[in-house]
């Protein structure tokens, strides 16, 4: 942003200090009081009041200050957003990307404002000034970020806003919210002690100070120059005339020539003065008119250096309102002139509006498309459609950069029936195609309007000449999903944000490559771009409660569209069991996908629908009738990756009702796609599903070889959830893979532990959450704060209660549990005891409660126990990728190596329960230990195989996985001890190790 500095140096840079300065200690000690006490801190007073300088002196050794001075023009939220991240930008140097970034993704300004502010967390205290906040503040969007920043700034950040009016922000209405405090006319009103001093430096006498007092109440500019004329000081000369103007003509503009007037006047356009721009706008002799106004007291500063001069305020909004009295024709022209100076800067907004504001539409012409992108990616859609229809009439239609403009709003919104409107009026005019050889933007928008409508012929007739650009091979990438062309674009596709980054996600998860789409990514301005997909991803790979978490944070920011609604929410809320959810989702989905014009977004959720029919409610013939319906639609089929998930649901239709024959027919067409296209979203499911018809079609080979199919796309996916998904509900499968083995330490083994547990139970709720750890030393909090009963018991009770599922157990239940079956009055009474005793540190309302001899939580409460959870990991699939899956085991394992599970508790279920976590255990860590002889760590692997024989001596598989290791460091002596320990273990049960024990030993020997 180097060439913008010229423009920007004038509102992201603190004023200099003027140099009449009246030391104000009382008044320096009050701001820092105040922001001591608040972290926001409203300065409010009349125009000249002293507002800014008072911020200034207060703030002036402070090196962690970020300024920003607000124009009118400023009011869009976009562009205030903007320059707060360029102001920024000296203490946090990526706000600037994050914010260009997350706009991008289409996020509300006020999320980006809390966004902006939060990257600030991690620095020192900062201070955030904003000046002349009453240009915006009766708007209400410009004054939604400034809410946001108030509302989610950090603990080290203060915020001052400086403004002639009284500023409302609404998160400060609420109560407990008192961030804020005010400071006012009346304390920064001169003293009289400090006008004396102000007279002094201004050259008047202490005789005048009870005069100018009397008649200016103790006004800074009024006592400041006061001392310039001997005159009484009249504040209004006429009703009609606003006093602070007559003021500055009868106390400053009279003091100067007529030809230095109307530089003044002239130059009030530029925040910053110096000789460079006051030539740009046509002016002569700008370096002797600035060294004359140098020798003239003005409300201005002058930089260091004294060429360049800032106009006080006051001042400014003077000469403004003078440069407007102008002729209409002299004032066109100068504004023309800066207009063009902005641009040559490169202010692309900021020349187009000037330029429109005076009527001159061609001048714009050049500047407006990329004006307009900046716009839209700031989410500006109001200001981008004023100047649409400012300038309908200027310009070539084809050729237009307003034809780009309305393409890439039309996108922005989400509205392809308009692009696809524009675009066939350019085609009936002969012009599509040469606007898209002329702008890859304009092709890419063109290209991803069709695409929804599925008009396929269209598409095909731009890309066969559209212009090369970055658009361009993201849409291209998003064609993969049209047919069977390789999708070589994603090797140049990343994920560094901006709305290309966006469809990226969008489409690596359409195309099933879930590790990339669900990966967290560190840039948060990328983040915010591609978390929508993250959701999708999540969900599809099993971590429901952290998808549930972002998609209603999504959702509270009002980033809802089609696709999420439709099919990422509809799904979502399926796969955790919430019926009515997912259908409102299904209905707000097709609806928001018929209003905007997006065929693919109706197809997709009406896909959803049939899906939630056959895993969700098991009714194959509820299914058959949406995916009937779904299939009449001459668009269902058009799209290769649309044809072939129809073909997937139909086949496992087809399944439960019994309709063999007609299943694979259906499954092995979409197998046969999704391989030939490389898009494996549900080749694992297609795999499954096609394996069971086979077999029972009498097809054994299918049967063998589809599974194998299945664990190779699920291996590609980088996850087992989809294959484990499809697997638990066709089990056979699985049991006739594994029948067919002749070694036991398989894929497919591995994949069979976690079948015969029960699928993570998803969990996702807005209420308290009360966790409960319980490795090594106990300990219970309620939303992240720590409660402390002082009957040890409590923590078993929590923890039997979270094992319960429902949250719920009988009084019996407890007592034989907690008191070993100890049904006395002395069991019940200490029961009692234990129940009040974790009822009166958990907040009202959550609990226990007895009701009919039963023990219950409060509704709405999340019960998390760390214990659970560890054994859930046990069964969820994680990633297939050796490396990764290793760091995602020894940090499943981290809990439970802390220490043992409640080690105060006594009771039998303690014991058993402690048992049951140790098998657990040593399942992780045999999984660890294969993982880590696989990738090499040997020495690694070998702590974790000698850790599972110590715990389940009994486990063969772990001793063979240590004659492996043995061999492989070269140590054949630990080879046949490992087999002696194994030998060992068995005879005490009376057995012998398998034949494949056996065997492993002879060639290991």
């Amino acid at each position: 942003m180097e060439h913008a500095l010229p423009l920007l140096r004038g509102k992201i840079t603190p004023p200099p200090l003027p140099e009449l300065l009246v030391p104000r200690p009382r008044l320096e000690a009050s701001i820092h009081r105040r922001l001591d006490a608040l972290p926001v801190l409203v300065v409010c007073a009349t125009a000249g009041a002293g507002k800014t300088t008072a911020v200034r002196v207060a703030l002036r050794d402070d090196p962690n200050v970020a300024w920003l001075t607000v124009d009118a023009a400023d009011s869009s939220p976009g562009r205030l957003l903007t320059y707060l991240a360029a102001s920024l930008g000296h203490l946090a140097p990526g706000v600037a990307e994050l914010v260009q970034n997350v706009l991008a993704a289409q996020a509300p300004h006020s999320e980006v404002a809390g966004l902006l502010i939060e990257a600030l967390a991690e620095l020192g205290p900062v201070t955030l000034v904003i000046d002349q906040l009453d240009r915006v503040s009766a708007q209400h969007k410009p004054m939604e970020v400034i809410d946001g920043l108030v509302r989610f700034a950090p603990a080290n950040v203060r915020i001052i806003l400086i403004s002639r009016t009284a500023i409302t922000l609404a998160s400060s209405a609420a109560p407990g919210s008192e961030r804020i405090d005010y400071l006012i006319d009346r304390e920064l009103a001169f003293t009289p002690e400090e006008a004396a001093v102000a007279l002094d430096q201004a050259g008047g006498g202490a005789d005048d100070v009870e005069a100018v007092m009397r008649s200016t109440g103790g006004w800074v500019v009024g006592v400041l120059f006061a001392g310039t004329t001997a005159e009484p000081i009249r504040m209004a000369l006429q009703p009609e005339i606003d006093p602070l103007h007559a003021y500055l003509w009868a106390h400053v503009m009279q003091g100067l020539s007529p030809e230095l007037r109307e530089f003044a006047i002239s130059t009030a356009l530029l925040v910053a003065v110096d000789a460079p721009r006051a030539t740009a706008l046509g002016l002569e002799r700008a370096e002797h008119y600035l060294t004359e106004l140098r020798a003239h007291r003005i409300p201005a500063v002058w930089e260091p250096g004294g060429k360049t001069v800032r106009y006080h305020r006051v001042l400014r909004d003077y000469l403004l309102v003078l440069l407007e009295r102008r002729p209409r024709a002299e004032v066109v022209a100068l504004r023309t002139r800066f207009g063009r100076l902005l641009a040559a800067e490169g202010f692309m907004i900021e020349a187009t509006a000037e330029l429109l504001a005076v009527g001159a539409f061609e001048e714009a012409l050049p500047y407006v498309e990329e004006a307009i992108v900046t716009l839209i990616d700031r989410l500006d859609f109001d200001v981008v459609e004023q100047w649409l229809e400012l300038l309908a009439d200027e310009g070539q239609s084809g050729s237009s950069p307003l034809t780009t403009g309305e393409l890439l709003l039309a996108v922005a919104r989400e509205e392809y029936w308009r692009g696809v409107r524009i675009a066939d009026q350019l085609e009936a005019l002969g012009q599509r195609e040469s606007l898209a050889a002329s702008s890859s933007r304009a092709a890419a928008m063109m290209i991803w309007c069709y695409y929804h409508a599925c008009r396929t012929e269209d598409i095909a007739a731009i890309v066969a000449v559209a212009h090369p650009g970055a658009e361009l091979e993201a849409a291209k990438y998003l064609l993969t999903l049209m047919d069977d062309r390789p999708d070589e674009a994603r090797a140049t596709m990343s994920l560094t944000g901006g709305s290309v980054a966006g469809l990226v996600a969008r489409l690596h998860y359409w195309r099933g490559w879930f590790t990339q789409a669900a990966a967290p990514v560190s840039n948060a301005a990328a983040d915010a771009v591609v978390r929508p997909w993250r959701i999708a991803a999540l969900r599809a790979i099993g971590e429901l409660e952290q998808a549930h978490q972002l998609y209603r944070r999504v959702e509270s920011a009002g980033m809802l569209t089609a696709g999420l609604q439709g099919v990422v929410g509809a799904e979502l809320f399926t796969d955790l069991g919430r019926e009515a959810e997912a259908r409102a989702c299904i209905a707000d989905g097709r609806a928001e996908a018929r209003r905007i014009g997006s065929a693919v977004w109706d197809l997709f959720a009406q896909l959803s629908e049939a899906k939630l029919e056959l895993r969700l409610r098991r009714d194959p013939v509820a299914a058959r009738t949406v995916l009937d319906t779904l299939e009449r639609d001459p668009l269902a089929r058009v799209y290769d990756s649309t044809a072939e998930q129809i073909d997937t649901w139909y086949g496992l239709t087809h399944l439960l009702l019994g309709e063999h024959e007609a299943a694979r027919r259906r499954l092995e067409r979409a197998v046969r796609s999704m391989r030939a296209s490389g898009r494996f979203l549900e080749l694992p499911t297609a795999a499954v599903y096609l394996a069971e018809a086979s077999w029972r079609c009498g097809d054994t080979d299918g049967a063998d070889r589809h599974p194998d199919l299945a664990l190779e796309a699920a291996k590609r996916q980088g996850t087992d959830a989809v294959l484990l998904r499809a697997l638990r509900e066709f089990p056979e499968v699985l049991s006739r893979r594994i029948d067919g083995l002749a070694e036991t330490d398989t894929a497919w083994n591995r994949l069979g532990l976690k079948v015969l547990g029960a699928p993570p139970a998803g969990t996702a709720s807005a209420g308290p959450v009360l966790a409960i750890a319980e490795f090594g030393t106990a300990a219970l909090s309620i939303d992240g704060v720590e409660v402390r009963p002082r009957i040890g018991k409590c923590y078993e009770l929590v923890a039997y209660l979270a094992g319960a599922g429902t949250h719920t157990a009988t009084r019996a239940e407890l007592l034989g549990a907690l008191f070993d079956d100890a049904d006395t009055a002395a069991s019940r009474a200490y029961l009692r005891q234990v129940i009040h005793q974790l009822r009166s540190v958990l907040p009202d309302g959550l609990g226990p409660f007895i009701v009919d001899e039963r023990v219950a939580l409060g509704d709405g409460l999340v019960l998390r126990s760390e214990s659970l959870q560890f054994e859930q990991s046990a069964l969820r699939a994680g990633s297939n990728d050796p490396a990764t899956r290793l760091g995602e085991l020894e940090q499943a394992l981290a809990p439970y190596e802390r220490g043992v599970f409640l080690p105060k508790a006594k009771s039998q279920w303690a014991e058993e329960r402690r048992s049951q976590l140790a098998a657990t255990a040593a399942g992780l860590r045999f999984e660890a230990a294969s993982l880590a002889y696989e990738l090499g760590a040997f020495a690694r692997a070998e702590a974790l195989a000698g850790a599972v024989v110590e715990e389940q001596p009994l486990r063969e598989a772990a001793w063979r996985l240590r004659m492996r290791i043995a061999a492989a460091v070269g140590s054949p002596d630990e080879v046949l001890a490992a087999y002696q320990g194994c030998v060992g273990a068995l005879r005490g049960i009376g057995a012998e190790p398998a034949r494949e024990t056996r065997l492993l030993l002879e060639q290991l020997r």
